[in-house]
């Protein structure tokens, strides 16, 4: 590991501004014959991504449908999960499974309601600190090849203590599987 001295402020701001430029020669065949077969031309992964969000901006879950299609070969049909869903998951889960997800949410409800900050003020010095919630968040728990319930729970349960009003879960499938149950449990 190498170790930096970083002298001042103009040396700080100069590391963290720079910008290096990403190597894409070492790149593996089939990333670059994928690019070229999505886009019609070999891009970086870089110009991939840019091209990808502008899509997105443009036209929304067609463009979330159509990437995940190319990119993963997923046939995303409905990217909402249904009341009929959530129900088929609860169903599917065992009773040890929901009762130690409901435990540890509890646990992690209690931890983060034991060290929400609140607001403060020091009138003396003329400074202080309001805490406010988001209105609105959106987590992701990775699914692709394991599920992970747990990062639902240490990201929800805590955003719901702090008060936030909408949190939208994104979580990739299994292929063309149905998600995880116990991640929807979890949720």
């Amino acid at each position: 590991v190498e170790l930096k001295l970083i002298k001042g402020v103009e040396g700080a701001e100069a590391v963290l501004t720079r910008l290096d430029p990403l190597d894409f020669n070492g790149l593996p065949e089939s990333v670059s014959a994928q690019t070229r077969r999505i886009f019609g031309e070999g891009v970086s992964p870089e110009e991939s991504v840019i091209r990808i969000l502008r899509d997105v901006r443009a036209t929304g879950d067609t463009a979330v449908r159509h990437y995940a299609k190319m990119l993963d070969n997923i046939d995303l049909q409905d990217m909402l999960v249904s009341p009929a869903q959530m129900d088929e998951a609860r169903a599917a889960v065992s009773d040890d499974l929901r009762k130690s997800l409901e435990l540890a949410a509890q646990r992690v409800r209690e931890f983060h309601e034991a060290v929400m900050p609140s607001d403060w003020l020091d009138e003396t010095k003329g400074l202080g600190e309001l805490v406010r919630p988001l209105d609105r968040v959106g987590l992701y728990a990775p699914g692709g090849t394991a599920a992970y319930p747990s990062t639902v729970l240490m990201t929800a349960v805590p955003a719901r203590v702090a008060g936030v009003k909408e949190i939208i879960l994104a979580t990739p499938r299994r292929g063309n599987e149905p998600l995880n149950p116990a991640v929807l449990v979890a949720a």
